[in-house]
């Protein structure tokens, strides 16, 4: 699909960033890389990057041997040369203690991830062994063999999550923090944001198939508004948050600006008239964990800019990181494939971290367009909580 500037800015109604990626390429060329989740539409993208950044060689690991095979055939021949694919499940530890000690990669990126709301509300138990269980496994590999930097690719879900993908997204945020802070491991960095178009699955990648097909388009409510942006922006963000957050007194997590949130029936809207056919739109209803609106942070964190437009430093006030042993209980309760029980664990785990050292104001900073924002975000957090604790 052709995701080009011009259509992004008639569906969108915002122009990509434009993006000066010199210190990234300062960072990593000549560097080995390891991209986890690398046949997906984010790792793949990252794998692409890497190459044309410099990067000596790329691991481009993933379980889906279907989603390699593609990135391999779409890749251009100086891209390919570098390019080593591995087969592998980020949810089995000795498996991927193997790959990082044989790749020995200089920087992991960590794109692997269950990334379908509904699918991990009613699948908790795949969930938390994918979205937490295998950050842990591939950070403890990275820390193992060396890797000098870990790079977690969250998403705007483990803001106020309401959903178990979330919550697991947010836990994993929270233990790479906890690392960092215990200087145990590789320097270890995360990067939050919302929907990029033309991922995998995504909602525009419905829409056009419903649109060739004659319709009708569908969406879940009305109502419903989302964050996007093209893959090339994010991606390049991701690499300009990893050379910032390879120095030592640099944040941990990062968010990237989204800009305006999008209406779904809007884009729908667009699309239709872009296509110049007359196709009906029906809606299907709310499904699992899913928001109205998707928040980008919450009142347990604040914001601070960087020097790199489009990049935001997240400072959490949570009362503290989960630790090895609440992982590997999480995982046991997964693992026994008790669904009611993991999906309780988690958001349990999840509240205890968080504690009551919530923050809603800004620290006196002037956020511009960001404050309505975090208005937002602090009662979305309030409805995830009362929704999850009794």
């Amino acid at each position: 699909m052709d995701f080009s500037t011009t259509r992004f800015n008639n569906w969108l109604s915002r122009a990509p960033r434009r993006l000066d990626l010199s210190r990234a390429q300062y960072l990593l060329s000549g560097s080995n890389a390891l991209v986890t989740g690398g046949g997906g539409s984010i790792g793949a993208a990252l794998t692409r990057a890497l190459c044309g950044l410099g990067s000596r060689g790329v691991a481009s690991l993933d379980a889906s041997e279907h989603a390699l095979a593609n990135l391999l055939a779409t890749a251009r021949d100086p891209e390919r040369a570098r390019i080593c694919e591995v087969i592998a499940n980020v949810r089995e530890p000795d498996r991927i203690h193997d790959v990082v000690r044989r790749t020995a990669p200089d920087v992991v990126f960590h794109a692997a991830a269950l990334k379908h709301v509904h699918l991990g509300d009613r699948h908790p138990t795949e969930c938390i062994l994918t979205n937490l269980v295998g950050v842990k496994n591939v950070l403890d590999a990275a820390t193992a063999h060396g890797a000098p930097l870990f790079v977690f690719v969250s998403s705007d879900k483990a803001a106020a999550p309401t959903s178990v993908m979330g919550a697991c997204k947010r836990l994993a945020e929270l233990y790479i923090q906890g690392r960092n802070v215990a200087c145990a491991g590789p320097r270890a960095i995360s990067v939050r944001f919302g929907n990029v178009l033309g991922s995998q699955g995504s909602v525009v990648e419905i829409f056009e198939r419903q649109i060739a097909a004659g319709g009708p388009v569908t969406l879940t409510h009305r109502h419903m508004q989302r964050y996007f942006m093209s893959i090339d922006e994010a991606v390049g963000l991701i690499l300009l948050a990893a050379s910032l957050g390879v120095q030592s007194t640099a944040p941990t997590s990062y968010l990237l600006d989204m800009g305006a949130p999008v209406k779904i029936l809007h884009l729908a809207q667009r699309m239709i008239a872009a296509s110049g056919r007359d196709i009906e739109i029906v809606e299907t209803g709310v499904r699992e964990g899913e928001k109205f609106d998707e928040e980008l942070y919450d009142e347990f964190e604040t914001l601070n800019h960087t020097d790199v437009e489009g990049l935001l430093a997240i400072r959490s006030h949570a009362s503290r990181a989960p630790t090895d042993n609440e992982i590997d209980q999480l995982e046991a309760i997964a693992r026994q494939g008790d669904e009611t029980g993991a999906r309780t664990a988690v958001f349990q785990l999840l509240n205890d971290c968080l504690g009551s050292n919530a923050r809603a104001e800004t620290s006196g900073r002037d956020f511009g367009a960001l404050e309505p924002l975090q208005k937002r975000a602090a009662g979305g957090a309030r409805r995830a909580r009362d929704r999850h604790v009794d």
